[in-house]
């Protein structure tokens, strides 16, 4: 980012400046970090930004944000980079399927007696709150039931679980924490794009100089007209798909398509002045190969 640009901001988006690189970094893989780009120019790590945001106004929740914000003399471009793309934490509302390797700390619903097991194995099925990371196959029930291979963590405040060993029953309530495939139900990718979207708009339009002054005065209308929105993805890491008729007629690859990831472009002027959806390879050239240093 240009300098003048960046003395001009204010400090919460000043303090918080990073690569693209370290922006880009996918952080479910610890010992092997993966990066969407290695271009090391200058951006605004909206991540730590929100974060920040959060400590200074004392907010109990956990606000989503977009990964980086680029400022040039026309636009801003808030950016996502979806490395694992199926793999994200996708949340959950209820799963059906089976479980292994499981650590439940429950009681049961009914005696409340208390119910552990560290090495459990066998079926479940209910409601539950909380998180998947794994991969989700192309074929679903419905709109909103996803085949699911990988592993959840959360609580349930109503399932059934078979024990495979013994065949025993246990209508439960607690934490659950395992592998799990199946089916779940919850909120898919493009639903957790929006809430990010919404979150960081948000989070920008709260912003201020030292001197009180809003950074943005009228978000939403600022954003029609300023604001270009960029979803990138990992072509590598998600599972080939076969020419459609209807992927030649869009030219966009299927795998957004699938997930309906192409519905995030209906965000253009609504909520942003531009949306796109890139590839790493797509997102080198259309954007970081024009920025002008």
């Amino acid at each position: 980012m240009d300098p003048n640009i960046i003395d001009n901001l204010p400090d919460i988006l000043k303090n918080n400046m990073d690569t693209f690189k370290k922006t880009s970094e996918d952080f479910s893989k610890k010992d092997n970090p993966e990066y969407m780009t290695d271009c090391e120019y200058s951006v605004i790590n909206f991540d730590e930004v929100t974060k920040e945001y959060k400590r200074n106004n004392k907010i109990n929740m956990d606000p989503k944000s977009n990964d980086a914000l680029y400022i040039d003399d026309e636009n801003l471009y808030f950016i996502e980079f979806k490395n694992g793309y199926f793999n994200v934490n996708f949340n959950v509302n209820h799963i059906k399927g089976s479980i292994s390797n499981a650590f439940i700390d429950a009681e049961d619903n009914k005696t409340k007696e208390k119910i552990v097991f560290n090495n459990f194995k066998g079926s479940i099925k209910g409601g539950f709150t909380g998180y998947c990371e794994g991969s989700f196959n192309t074929n679903m029930n419905s709109e909103n039931n996803y085949n699911f291979d990988g592993s959840i963590e959360g609580y349930s405040s109503k399932c059934e679980i078979t024990d495979k060993n013994t065949n025993e029953k246990y209508n439960i309530r607690g934490d659950i924490k395992g592998n799990f495939r199946g089916y779940i139900n919850g909120n898919t990718i493009l639903d957790d794009l929006k809430t990010k979207i919404y979150d960081s708009l948000f989070v920008l339009s709260n912003i201020k100089h030292s001197n009180g002054d809003y950074y943005i005065e009228n978000i939403l209308d600022f954003s029609r007209k300023n604001i270009i929105y960029i979803a990138v993805y990992n072509e590598e890491n998600n599972p080939k798909t076969r020419q459609s008729h209807f992927k030649k007629r869009a030219n966009m690859p299927e795998i957004t398509k699938r997930y309906n990831m192409d519905k995030i472009l209906s965000l253009k002027n609504f909520i942003f002045k531009e949306v796109y959806l890139y590839s790493k390879e797509q997102f080198r050239m259309n954007f970081i190969d024009k920025i002008k240093i």
